[in-house]
């Protein structure tokens, strides 16, 4: 018997991990456990702090704001069950932003859906239609209730297959905004990957061999910093990336447009701390830079990367000088590749459309901090894959 299994049920999160556990194309920084559910798992377990040692700013401005933001998002995440087994579940919740509108989002990021393929229809790889029809008649109900004046969400059209939540929000004047991915087949060897990046890329990474896969064309040394061993360096390098942000918005040389599109981005950099101590995640730099709380170490190239296990994803990268930056993310992509493959991931997703150009916020970048030129993912080789991000305002 289909039934919708809402948070404030004891059976959701096991469900919802059974999701997670079966989506290879999830990311973690759209559909990680809801919030509200963690919460109530596990009341006494804080989130991470992305302060770890005196910063000089004591109580930290921006906890502080997250702490007062959190109460006002209210969760409407649910999952579609047949019986003991979930279908599909939508991470959503509702607030109301400065103007007094009522926004749905997924706490200031966009909401999203995990699926469990093994739920689709093997004749028609497709949703039954009986999921479907309760999918759809959920979100109407909902939409009906809320009526939001500003949406976010994003489909990542699992297996092709736009979701019944995607098709409800057209129906009610969603607008959608197809981008690209290129996913990259990570069990391929080292060499065949490198064959497969365009040679005026390849001059700029500059790797020669297997061997000397940790160096970069200069010969400085690139590494990869993973909890629970680089636990306090990387929650410094977070908080240094937190300040620069707070200081002035949006200040970063390249980023996926998940982290540039922010309503509330300090609310996402709390989660890009849990995923990095939680060991879903990583970050790149030079062998010894030494980060600490203040933007002084920030010229420095570094990018992070958030992982599902199967799949890695990029989510942004901290250029060096205008002459040098597409080089420097050029060879942290690479040695990123090298270590999503090392601890297993078998994909390996960078976004379209030109990494380092301005979104429509033209968030991304900043005078001083762009790239020389725009690098173009499909110079990595790897397949297209396309999302959808549906919103209205």
């Amino acid at each position: 018997m289909l039934r919708i299994i809402p948070t404030s049920e004891n059976e959701f999160a096991g469900h919802w991990r059974q999701l997670l556990a079966r989506d290879r194309y999830r990311n973690p920084l759209l559909s990680g456990l809801p919030a509200s559910v963690r919460a109530k798992q596990s009341p006494d377990a804080a989130s991470p702090r992305l302060a770890t040692r005196d910063s000089g700013h004591s109580a930290n401005t921006r906890d502080a704001d997250t702490a007062d933001a959190a109460p006002h998002y209210d969760e409407h995440s649910f999952i579609i069950a047949n019986n003991d087994q979930p279908l599909l579940g939508c991470a959503i919740t509702s607030h109301t932003n400065g103007q007094g509108q009522r926004c749905l989002g997924y706490r200031g990021n966009a909401a999203s859906i995990v699926v469990n393929r093994d739920s689709l229809e093997k004749a028609t790889n497709n949703f039954s239609d009986s999921t479907v029809a309760i999918t759809q008649k959920h979100m109407r109900r909902l939409l009906r209730n809320l009526m939001p004046a500003q949406l976010e969400f994003m489909d990542p059209v699992h297996f092709g297959l736009l979701s019944p939540v995607t098709h409800t929000l057209l129906e009610h004047g969603g607008l959608p905004q197809v981008s690209t991915s290129h996913v990259i087949n990570l069990q391929l060897d080292l060499e065949q990957l490198y064959a497969a990046i365009a040679p005026d890329y390849q001059a700029l990474i500059g790797w020669r061999s297997a061997s000397a896969a940790n160096e970069s064309r200069s010969g400085n040394a690139l590494r990869c910093l993973q909890a629970p061993t680089d636990k306090d360096e990387l929650l410094a390098i977070m908080h240094a990336w937190d300040n620069e942000l707070a200081q002035i918005p949006g200040k970063h040389s390249i980023a996926s447009s998940i982290l540039a599109a922010q309503d509330k981005p300090q609310l996402l950099w709390q989660l890009l701390s849990e995923l990095l101590v939680g060991e879903q995640g990583f970050v790149v730099t030079r062998s010894g830079v030494q980060f600490g709380h203040s933007l002084e170490h920030m010229d420095q190239p570094a990018a992070l990367f958030v992982h599902n296990g199967q799949r890695c994803y990029f989510v942004m990268a901290n250029a060096v000088s205008h002459s040098e930056s597409q080089a420097s993310i050029l060879q942290l992509l690479w040695r990123a590749m090298g270590f999503a493959r090392d601890i297993g991931c078998k994909e390996f997703a960078l976004e379209g459309a030109g990494l380092g150009q301005s979104n429509a916020q033209g968030r991304v970048n900043t005078p001083g901090q762009s790239i020389a030129r725009p690098l173009q993912v499909e110079q990595f080789g790897g397949v297209p894959q396309a999302c959808m991000r549906v919103s209205w305002s």
